[in-house]
């Protein structure tokens, strides 16, 4: 297979849809049309990209793909709920937090630093 044919054709594509506005008429077909709402939280939050990952993706993209062909005015917007336990209890790990009374003393003492700080600036 000759790759640089299949790149020559890519990026004729890509600039035949840059020069025409192709994606941004794509969406505003059905601006008027009724809304589909997709919020969807970050895909790597606890970890490195896997095939589940990649399932999961192309799933969602299958369905903003066919409410968007059956006329419906899609909204999709990436979420930002970050899993809360999974990453408090990485960050955990890392600061080698045994105990939850731990993370109340971290941040006391840090509150009194920077009142500290403040207080000797003045």
């Amino acid at each position: 297979m000759n790759t640089n044919w299949n790149r020559n054709i890519e990026e004729e594509i890509k600039k035949f849809w840059k020069e025409n506005y192709i994606y941004e008429k794509w969406i505003l077909k059905n601006e008027k049309n009724k809304r589909y709402i997709f919020l969807e939280g970050p895909p790597y939050t606890t970890g490195s990209p896997h095939m589940g990952h990649a399932y999961n993706r192309t799933i969602k993209d299958i369905v903003l793909r066919y409410y968007q062909k059956k006329g419906f005015n899609v909204w999709n917007q990436a979420g930002f709920d970050m899993h809360g336990l999974p990453i408090e209890v990485k960050v955990e790990e890392n600061m080698k937090i045994r105990d939850k009374r731990e993370i109340e003393k971290l941040v006391l003492i840090n509150l009194l630093k920077n009142a500290l700080i403040l207080h000797m600036d003045q």
